[in-house]
């Protein structure tokens, strides 16, 4: 009886020893990992933009950062002949790769919470005003705007699989009123895959953060200027784990020889641009695709209706500029 005891005891021993060690190599490796940790910086342009990208690490991640880059590029840019879209729209491919893919189904959503007043199929409107690939154009008159507008209509589109078919001849994708925002989401997966916790990804003004910032605090965003007046309080965002996008009229937009102004956004609906109650939008939401889309919806429809939409998107709330440079904040 007393050795079955002893061997009980013994086998208790050796069970506490091996969890012992356990746990002591787990805090080694952990504090290891830790120790090689180093804040780093990623900077350059893509998309047309630049982009600022902070992160913590135990390497550089250059390389993947830039091959994530380039495979949205290659799957959704206006400006790349090649690229998935392109070969979409001039009717040589119905097949759409996963971004693609994934950027659709966003903009699907996106597109009926608004009532339409996002609507990727608006391209031949944004041509038209002179704001799309092709360059600055004339002035359009009331008969070509109603000609494009009977092009545009995100219901004549479908996705089944991964084919993408557009059911009206001159119908034409254009997402880059949503890719910079979900390449900002790509780019934060590809940290996330390589063990970074902290970062803050800034591609163009769209935003993604995780964990803390440098100094252990949650990361402080500025939401920019849309006046660059010296009047108007700087508005700082607290952001934990959160996403920001901001869409305005007061940095693209055409003036005529009669000096009227023409903003970028163009309003699905009624075929011409819209410059609504709200000189921008900034949208915060958990992810950046959803945020730069829903900010570019609320910069075309009514200022009543912005409300409305975002209290159907959980987690997501928006701050507006108005022309008098008073900070609104809006819905949740």
């Amino acid at each position: 009886m007393r050795n079955n005891q002893q061997g009980v005891e013994k086998n208790v021993y050796i069970c506490e020893m091996k969890r012992m060690i356990y746990i002591i190599a787990t805090v080694v490796m952990l504090t290891g990992c830790r120790r090689g940790a180093e804040w780093r910086n990623s900077e350059g342009a893509a998309w047309g933009t630049v982009y600022h990208i902070t992160y913590l690490a135990d390497r550089p991640l250059d390389d993947s950062i830039i091959a994530t880059m380039q495979r949205v590029n290659m799957s959704l840019s206006m400006f790349e002949p090649q690229s998935t879209v392109s070969c979409i729209n001039r009717g040589e491919s119905r097949q759409v790769d996963s971004m693609t893919a994934e950027v659709y189904r966003i903009s699907r959503h996106v597109w009926a919470l608004s009532g339409g007043y996002f609507d990727p199929t608006v391209r031949p409107l944004v041509d038209l005003w002179g704001f799309g690939t092709n360059g600055e154009s004339p002035y359009p008159d009331s008969a070509s705007v109603d000609e494009s507008l009977a092009l545009v209509g995100m219901e004549h589109t479908c996705l089944v699989g991964d084919t993408l078919t557009l059911d009206r001849e001159g119908i034409s994708l254009d997402f880059s009123a949503v890719a910079k925002g979900y390449g900002v989401d790509c780019i934060a997966a590809t940290l996330r895959r390589n063990g970074c916790t902290d970062f803050m990804v800034e591609v163009g003004g769209e935003v993604s953060v995780s964990g803390l910032n440098p100094r252990g605090e949650l990361w402080r965003i500025m939401v920019e200027n849309p006046a660059d007046s010296l009047d108007m309080e700087p508005v700082i965002l607290h952001l934990d784990n959160e996403c920001v996008a901001t869409s305005g009229n007061y940095r693209n937009y055409r003036v005529d020889a009669d000096g009227r102004r023409y903003a970028h956004t163009i309003n699905p609906h009624t075929g011409y641009p819209q410059q609504g109650k709200y000189l921008s939008v900034t949208v915060i939401a958990r992810t950046c695709g959803e945020a730069d889309a829903l900010a570019t919806a609320a910069m075309a429809m009514p200022a009543d209706s912005i409300a409305t939409m975002i209290s159907k998107v959980p987690g997501a709330r928006v701050l507006a500029i108005d022309s008098e440079l008073q900070l609104v904040t809006i819905g949740q």
